[in-house]
């Protein structure tokens, strides 16, 4: 059986539906696969109304370049729904959500790999620097060779069952690497700049979006110091972001930081950079890509940019309690926080 699996291997009758976004990334994904001997199926995904369909047009563009099928699918009632909506919902709650966590949980690994039989693939493939690896006999996920531009963060989400099926031909290489690469394939997007904001939010206005699509808590309330004393007004909750210290407008006797918020007042608290820093969090929804137990020690990272940090973790029913060895720098409830040993994912969750 595994020379005839080889042999299908060898001569690409194994079909991997592979995310084409129109960047650079999912081109020489789609590249590497064909030069291991899969065949690539390149499927785009139209996700929010008004997307680029200049992207489109460059996956297609690509696609047609190495030879291969290219789809279009249309998944923005899906996207809206699980990604855009439940931002919206998060804000509302005070909360400061990562989309990207939610676009490969429930959409790129969701949605879309649904797609997987329709388009007779057996494997999944996605430009993300991020590796699948093996550990005792078992599919794992793994943090990129290249760590500056590691994607494993936005990953964890990702059943331990989806794990066989899934390719991730970038975590070999850095980026640099993979635009060399595709020069030297004649690939026209070689060069195309990486995507800075919120595919959703292509201006960075995300305020815009969030009145558009609804937000409640976008009103003027009061700022508040810890101890409850109010000291002047806010315009809008959703505004400011935990640890801000800029844009607040408001003169005091010592600098003065969002501290957190209080969708139940809409109140913003502030506070001294100090008050920023604590060693304790609870997450919810975790989802673990390999057995941990209740207790154990590991590294974690409490946003995409953050440094891994050394923690123990305690989990009861739906919920962990991490405690860091040092206190952290405003963690914020809705970003989430992944657990790693050394280079193994070992699952996440979202800050509570």
């Amino acid at each position: 059986m595994a020379k005839l699996i080889a042999f299908w291997y060898n001569f690409g009758i194994v079909k991997v539906l592979t995310a084409m976004s129109g960047g650079v990334d999912s081109a020489v994904a789609a590249l590497l696969l064909k030069e291991q001997g899969y065949t690539p199926v390149g499927v785009t995904a139209k996700m929010w109304q008004g997307a680029d369909v200049q992207d489109v047009k460059d996956a297609a563009t690509v696609c047609e370049k190495l030879g291969i099928e290219h789809h279009v699918v249309d998944l923005c009632a899906a996207f809206h729904q699980l990604v855009i909506s439940r931002f919206v919902q998060e804000y509302d709650y005070g909360r400061t959500p990562n989309p990207c966590v939610d676009c490969n949980k429930y959409i790129k690994f969701g949605v879309l790999a649904g797609y997987m039989e329709q388009f007779g693939c057996e494997k999944f493939a996605t430009g993300h620097y991020a590796r699948v690896g093996e550990r005792n006999g078992q599919k794992v996920l793994l943090r990129a060779k290249d760590l500056a531009k590691d994607q494993s963060y936005v990953l964890y989400g990702i059943t331990v069952d989806f794990l066989p099926k899934l390719l991730l031909p970038l975590g070999e290489y850095t980026k640099e690497e993979i635009r060399r690469k595709a020069m030297a394939a004649g690939i026209e997007v070689a060069h195309k700049s990486d995507s800075q904001d919120i595919c959703f939010v292509p201006n960075g206005d995300y305020m815009h979006v969030l009145q558009q699509e609804g937000l409640r808590h976008s009103h003027v309330g009061n700022f508040e110091l810890s101890d409850g004393r109010k000291i002047g007004k806010h315009q809008g909750m959703a505004c400011y972001t935990i640890g801000q210290r800029k844009g607040l407008g408001i003169a005091w006797e010592h600098p003065l930081y969002v501290i957190s918020k209080n969708a139940g007042t809409n109140a913003v608290i502030l506070g001294k950079d100090e008050e920023l820093f604590t060693d304790k969090l609870i997450c919810k929804d975790v989802n673990f890509l390999v057995p941990c137990g209740k207790e154990f020690v590991c590294s974690a990272k409490i946003r995409y940019k953050a440094t891994t940090a050394e923690c123990k973790v305690n989990c009861n029913g739906e919920r962990c309690f991490v405690t860091f060895k040092e206190k952290q720098r405003a963690i914020t409830a809705g970003q989430s926080v992944v657990f790693y040993n050394n280079d193994l994912v070992l699952g996440g969750g979202i800050i509570e």
